[in-house]
């Protein structure tokens, strides 16, 4: 309801500026004076005419592009990420225009149109969890399960690689480094993604904004004929949405409080409904990711200054549980975060830097307690609707899990000084970060099935797990309320110093970290260096070796210090229910933590940057050996009666590269392009595979012979080839254009073919764990062959200024413009959704 009517006050207000504004200005009229270059009005002057008093913080200038070099930073400016087409504005969408950078294979899938979480995304080869995201140089990691996606876990969370899914509106510049990392950087074996939040301007000012879309603005593609397309329209499964509305509402306000402060605040919702099939009617799922931010900055002479920051960003998803009756649930992810960031930066000296933070995120479910599969009979009916001999019911609980971090970190840049004839620029630092995780269930949850039918059964009228002369449930699973609690402690040091000698510049550093979970001492080498051929900076040749060390995940020590799951059963005697008792195939999975080596990344980098047609020319090549990486095993049955999966180090990854881009800004126009050549291999797609072969992994039939499923390559972040172009311009008549065209190549992809075939007279039998059989056939995979992609997305917005800074701004968006037919995902029946717009109005003052 809050933002119900904070959408219809901020179109009033929108609609009323239309009706009482002054008539557009021409073109060459257009340009407002720099917001952020406002100087104070000179003595005497009439102040309706002077602009408005400015205090002395550092003005912002925005480039209005996105540079990449060989070094490995690449930094996307404001008015780019403003002009870029959004989709659903996460800062993560915004990288598509950065070359070695992959985005998931379903990221924009049609079957999920109506999703509006951040798509993962894979940084020079590294895993979607492994990337180092930050906010004013604050982490955003999620440690609680990131790999996790699954909402109807019976024991579990989804989870994300982000901790808050921060709007790109907030965003005054996306800082990315994939490859060449400074030693102020670590916890990553990809990339590092580093936003910059906007500051407080020199004058009053704010924005409102309203966006849409929907399903009836997308063209769909979906596989499997007509049986696909009928089980599409007609889904019940958040997995398959064919109907979806996406609106958000942002507004911005800007007030300078004296000549040295000033306070900027924000709010920005996106939400989505996704009406599904229920039963036998519909109902409809909903997702909303609100974000709330203020900054206080406060200028407090020429050398010091300090902005404090408030952050909140919750997210909610409401499902149902497919063909269950009342299931319906909730996710929740996202929290809070406060910052207080001061910098101390006297002439005659170096800055130093000192960061204070604390961060709270959860990952939590609300949802009925517990889980009935019921015999379907006239009372319980609904199983009929599908077909199905067993009607369901419930939930599977509420959990919840949290994750505190408390940071402080201090960074000082020395003088720089001369020894002989090489200077030197020193950066020093260090990092404390404490984080507690923590999993609750705060009561037990019952998992009923096996039901029997008893006309004679005899029970009380309020029996829960019983049918008086109907039927009872012989077996249920058992998850105790819990309360398990995991902490970290890390601590970092590194130091770098920038040696200049001749046209040579180096920059040996350093990181050690340690932290209290791994036990282990990571030191972590940093070398990069550039030689300025010509000493005009026109060609510059570069040169890195570095080791990048993983971030400690919680996961493993949460699961640890859960209880495991276990099973009971009864019978009846003389048509009354006897008592539950533990069941002696009740042994269950359950996780042990051994000391381990950390993950790390071994690296090399190669590049150059030629100044070329007035441009700037890059060639790159990255190779990357992954180390040590987290897996899991899955031992026998123990003496408890319980099987312990065990994080291990046998995971390993290689990534190659080769990267040639070439950008240049002239005027009010920006055009960039790039390719990039790549090859990853992994021994694991993410932390909780299997290496090792066991009855419990999947066995599947690949080209003859039988194999664990864990065995085939990796599907995704692996297409070999990526070209993009992207350009955006000011035109005539207030119009921008921005497109941005990636070409995909086409690759071979190991798929379920659909097919099965029986397994040998050896395989199959009865799980020794849970009693239940065990398939007698496997799944047939075969190569399937991937086509060649181009998708065209492109932005055209329209401003008309008023009085003074009133501007208005009418924007269309339109995804995959030529509504091109791509194969994506895992699934056979699953395409990149077509064409679909976006609308966009907004009102700037």
């Amino acid at each position: 309801m809050f933002c119900k009517n904070v959408f219809k006050r901020g179109l009033a207000c929108f609609a009323a500026a239309c009706l009482l504004a002054a008539p557009c200005a021409s073109w060459a009229e257009q340009e407002p004076a720099p917001q952020d270059q406002a100087q104070p009005a000179p003595a005497g002057e009439d102040a309706a005419q002077a602009p408005q008093v400015a205090y002395t913080m550092e003005a912002v200038v925005v480039k209005d592009k996105a540079s990449s070099s060989a070094t490995g930073e690449s930094v996307i400016d404001q008015d780019l990420l403003q002009n870029l087409p959004a989709g659903n504005g996460s800062i993560n969408e915004m990288l598509k225009v950065l070359p070695d950078i992959q985005f998931s294979e379903d990221s924009r899938s049609s079957l999920t149109g109506g999703e509006i979480l951040p798509p993962n995304v894979s940084i020079s080869g590294g895993r979607f969890y492994e990337n180092n995201f930050s906010i004013d140089g604050i982490g955003n990691n999620s440690l609680l399960d990131p790999a996790a996606d699954n909402p109807n876990t019976m024991n579990d969370v989804p989870g994300h690689p982000q901790e808050f899914f921060l709007d790109a509106d907030l965003v005054e510049q996306i800082k990315v480094y994939d490859s060449n990392v400074p030693a102020s950087y670590g916890g990553f074996t990809g990339g590092v993604v580093d936003a910059t939040t906007k500051r407080p301007g020199l004058r009053y000012s704010g924005s409102v904004k309203y966006r849409t879309t929907r399903s009836d603005w997308a063209s769909f593609h979906i596989g499997g004929g007509e049986t696909g397309e009928y089980d599409f329209e007609h889904s019940d499964s958040y997995l398959k949405q064919p109907e979806f509305e996406k609106h958000e509402f942002a507004a911005i306000f800007n007030a300078p409080i004296n000549d040295s402060m000033g306070v900027i605040g924000s709010y920005n919702t996106l939400w989505s409904d996704i009406p599904l099939r229920h039963l036998d009617g519909s109902k409809t799922q909903t997702r909303r990711n609100q974000n709330f931010f203020a900054k206080y900055a406060w200028d407090l002479n020429d050398s010091n200054f300090l902005d404090i920051s408030a952050a909140c960003a919750p997210y909610e998803g409401k499902y149902f549980v497919r063909n269950a009756m009342n299931s319906d649930y909730i996710i929740k992810a996202g929290g809070a975060r406060f910052l207080a960031d001061y910098t101390h930066a006297p002439l005659d000296s170096g800055p130093l830097k000192v960061k204070l933070s604390y961060r709270e995120s959860e990952n939590t479910r609300e949802s009925p307690q517990h889980w009935r599969l019921w015999a379907t009979t006239d009372t319980f009916s609904w199983g009929k609707i599908n077909g199905s001999e067993t009607s369901a019911e419930g939930g599977f609980g509420d959990i919840e899990k949290t994750q505190k971090t408390l940071t402080t970190s201090l960074d000082k840049e020395f003088n720089e000084f001369d020894t002989w004839r090489i200077r030197h620029s020193l950066q020093a630092g260090f990092e404390y970060e404490q984080t507690a995780g923590t999993f609750t269930r705060e009561d037990t949850t019952y998992v009923y099935k096996d039901a029997r039918i008893s006309p004679d059964i005899i029970c009380d009228d309020d029996c829960f797990d019983a049918v008086a002369y109907e039927q009872f449930f012989t077996t249920r699973n058992v998850y105790p309320e819990d309360d398990a609690e995991a902490n970290i402690n890390l601590y970092a040091w590194y130091l770098s110093d920038k040696l200049d000698i001749w046209r040579i510049s180096m920059t040996p550093g350093l990181r050690v970290t340690v932290d209290d979970y791994m036990d282990n001492v990571n030191l972590a080498p940093r070398f990069f260096m550039t030689l300025d051929v010509f000493d005009n900076e026109d060609t510059v040749l570069s040169f890195g070796a570095n080791r990048y060390y993983a971030r400690a995940l919680l996961t493993y020590k949460l699961r640890e210090a859960k209880k495991p799951f276990y099973r009971e059963t009864r019978t009846s005697y003389h048509n009354q229910l006897t008592d539950w008792e533990l069941s002696s195939l009740s042994g269950s999975s359950t996780y042990s933590y051994s000391e381990l080596d950390t993950p790390h990344s071994d690296e090399i980098a190669v590049g150059i940057d030629q100044a070329l047609l007035t441009g700037t020319f890059s060639a790159k090549y990255v190779s990357r050996e992954g180390k040590d990486e987290f897996a899991r095993d899955y031992g026998p049955v123990q003496s408890d009666g319980l099987r312990y999966f065990t994080m291990t180090n046998d995971g390993e990854s290689s990534h190659e590269s080769y990267r040639a881009s070439w950008e240049k800004s002239w005027k009010k126009h920006f055009l960039s392009m790039s390719c990039n050549w790549q090859e990853s291999k992994s021994s694991n797609p993410d932390y909780d595979t299997t290496l090792e072969d066991d009855e419990t992994s999947s066995q599947i039939w690949y080209k003859g012979d039988l194999i664990y499923l864990s065995e085939l390559p990796a599907a995704n972040y692996n297409r070999p080839f990526i070209g993009k172009l992207t350009y955006s311009g000011k035109l005539p008549w207030g119009f921008t254009f921005t497109s941005h065209t990636s070409f995909r190549e086409g690759y071979l992809r190991i798929e379920d073919t659909g097919d099965v075939k029986p397994l040998p007279d050896d395989e199959g039998g009865v799980d020794p764990i849970t009693g239940d059989s065990l398939a007698t056939e496997a799944a047939v995979y075969d190569e399937v062959q991937y086509e060649d992609a181009w998708i065209f997305d492109v932005k055209l917005s329209w401003t008309c200024n008023y009085y003074r800074t009133q501007k208005l701004t009418l924007s269309v968006e339109v995804e995959n413009l030529f509504d091109e037919i791509s194969r994506v995902g895992s699934d056979s029946e699953e395409y990149e959704m077509g064409r679909l717009f976006w609308a966009e109005a907004k009102w700037e003052f």
